[in-house]
């Protein structure tokens, strides 16, 4: 008899469960029901060495020719000859298109003990060849008729930009046309002088330069 009792209290507690399932089974049958699909966007691909998902890839370096001794000392020099290695780059998958601001600071040209300070003036041109290593991604930046670095260690000038809403992806911008100017120096010194240049990519649309330069598309 006990067993019998048991076997029914089984048998009513198993239909019980699937009855449950039914009604919870139930709930979600109809005409139309809702599903989801899902995926993953991984941005570890392409960052900086800092991890950073705005940075620079690469930077224009600029040699010039020689400038003669009798012009530096009495009148100054301007040396218009230079050899441009390389684009500015600018690398931007943050996704929230807030577009990005490019200046750059030169030190004093150096030579040792000895220092001249000079005027670094190019035009920076953006570069629309989407065949090129460097694919242009975003059509759109902003850019001054011409980029201007004193060599006082100082000042910075804004040399790119890209404004809200644009600027996403690589951005290529060539530098053209440079040129160097040297006020008149008369302690000048014969030998190889050397300045850095740092270029610098913050996040947000672009602002006039320190030199009042305006930014133009």
């Amino acid at each position: 008899m006990k067993k019998q009792l048991f076997l029914a209290a089984a048998f009513a507690s198993a239909f019980a469960l699937a009855g449950l399932n039914q009604v919870s089974a139930d709930t979600t049958t109809g005409k139309s029901v809702n599903s989801t699909a899902t995926f993953n966007i991984d941005n570890s691909g392409d960052k900086g060495s800092d991890g950073s998902t705005l940075y620079l890839q690469s930077a224009p370096s600029f040699t010039f020719g020689n400038a003669d001794m009798v012009d530096v000392i009495t009148t100054g020099a301007k040396l218009n000859d230079a050899k441009i290695d390389g684009p500015l780059v600018v690398k931007d998958f943050t996704g929230d298109s807030k577009g990005w601001s490019v200046t750059a600071k030169m030190s004093p040209f150096n030579n040792g003990d000895d220092a001249i300070n000079g005027t670094l003036a190019f035009t920076p041109t953006l570069n629309t060849d989407k065949t090129a290593s460097n694919n242009l991604t975003t059509d759109t930046a902003d850019l001054p008729a011409t980029a201007t670095l004193a060599s006082d260690g100082t000042a910075s000038s804004q040399v790119a930009g890209a404004k809200i809403g644009s600027g996403q992806g690589t951005s290529t911008i060539n530098a053209t046309g440079a040129t160097l100017n040297f006020n008149a120096d008369p302690t000048a010194k014969a030998g190889t002088y050397t300045a850095d240049i740092t270029w610098t990519v913050t996040g947000g649309a672009p602002v006039a330069s320190q030199s009042g330069t305006t930014l133009t598309k």
